[in-house]
């Protein structure tokens, strides 16, 4: 998900349910857009998934990097969740877009994480 297009980099609940809903397929929440962070997570918890979902963030235009906020969200979020950005975080998967086999180490780090669970 371009992280770039937030419009509220701290509170991006709207923007991630969008993008799900609209990009993704997944179905619309019966309980209204989720506002908060909180209400994202507890939609993606009631998703009844059949495949294991996976999150990739990035920022396509003009990289501000992710904010606290948002990455301690992140954190606590209960997904096969990645970030692609020159910013290294201490508990989520971080991968530079500079590198150069960047699409084989990220499906790499999720052959091992899908095996794991």
């Amino acid at each position: 998900m371009d992280g770039s297009k937030f419009d509220n980099r701290d509170r991006p609940a709207t923007d991630i349910y969008l993008q799900l809903v609209k990009k993704h397929h997944c179905p619309k929440s019966t309980e209204g857009t989720p506002r908060t962070l909180t209400e994202l997570k507890i939609y993606w918890e009631l998703l009844d998934w059949e495949k294991h979902p996976i999150l990739i963030f990035y920022e396509e235009a003009k990289p501000q990097g992710f904010s606290q906020t948002f990455l301690d969200f992140l954190d606590r979020f209960d997904a096969t969740i990645c970030l692609i950005t020159d910013s290294p975080h201490p508990t989520i998967p971080t991968f530079s877009p500079q590198d150069p086999h960047l699409i084989q180490t990220i499906i790499t780090w999720l052959q091992r994480t899908i095996l794991e669970t």
